[in-house]
Parts: C-alpha cells; sequence; structure tokens
C-alpha cells in the first residue's frame, strides 16, 4: 500500500456481512437503514449496502458482493466469507507464538501465501486495507 489510504481492518470467521466504514470501498450502494448486532454485542445502525472492493497489504483485493456501509463503526471488519467466494483459501497457525491468518491462492499444484494477517488474543485477525485504484 503505498499512499498511506490504508485502514485496520479486522477479519472474522463468524461475521456474517462485511461491514466497511466508508464508501470509498463500494462499487455500487444502495440506501438502507437497518439496525445490526455487531460483534461487540452493541446495536449499530448500517445506512446502506453494496458491492465494494478492498485491497490487502500486498494488493491481494477481495471483492464483496454484499457488504454493509456502517460509518459508525470503530473499524472495518472482513468475513472469512468474502475472502473465499473472491477465490481464496485461509488457514490459521502459530509461528514462534504468535497466530496468524494465512490467505493463499492455488494454482495448479501450488498454493502460496498471498496475505498474513496478525491474530489478536480475543480469535479475530488484523489487517489494513485500503480501496482499489
Amino acid at each position: 500500500m503505498k499512499d498511506g489510504a490504508e485502514e485496520p481492518c479486522l477479519v472474522d470467521s463468524t461475521t456474517i456481512n462485511s461491514t466497511l466504514r466508508e464508501t470509498k470501498y463500494f462499487q455500487t450502494l444502495q440506501k438502507r437503514t437497518e439496525n445490526i448486532l455487531t460483534i461487540a454485542g452493541s446495536i449499530g445502525r448500517i445506512i446502506g449496502y453494496g458491492r465494494a472492493t478492498v485491497v490487502l497489504p500486498n494488493n491481494t483485493r477481495i471483492t464483496i458482493d454484499e457488504a454493509f456501509l456502517y460509518p459508525g463503526a470503530q473499524r472495518n471488519l472482513l468475513t472469512f466469507k468474502d475472502i473465499r467466494r473472491s477465490g481464496y483459501h485461509i488457514t490459521t497457525t502459530i509461528d514462534s507464538g504468535t497466530k496468524y491468518l494465512y490467505i493463499m491462492e492455488s494454482k495448479g499444484d501450488q498454493i502460496r501465501v498471498v496475505e498474513k494477517a496478525f491474530g489478536t488474543s480475543s480469535g479475530l485477525y488484523y489487517t489494513q486495507i485500503e480501496p482499489p485504484s
């Protein structure tokens, strides 16, 4: 990520919809005001949903068919489901006592790690995202 536009993003296996804080990630956006239950257990209010794309630190593009726009969120949230739907595989590992989430791509018989997200003590994983250029 080159221009400093990256933002923090949590990656979670139990979240149903990816949630983004800003419109800059969306290619389509439909207004829809609705309450949602956040991962913190509180009620939040989305203001729309639509097709979005995020770019991870190593330029991996994740396309999200139905992301929520929630400007009140403290962080962006990306689901395992949306990573898999973009054609990537996911595995978790511990390396030197640190938890990681590996996002991998498969080409033929070869599998390579394209992104590495750090694990938190709460079981979530942390990365950075930016909008596509």
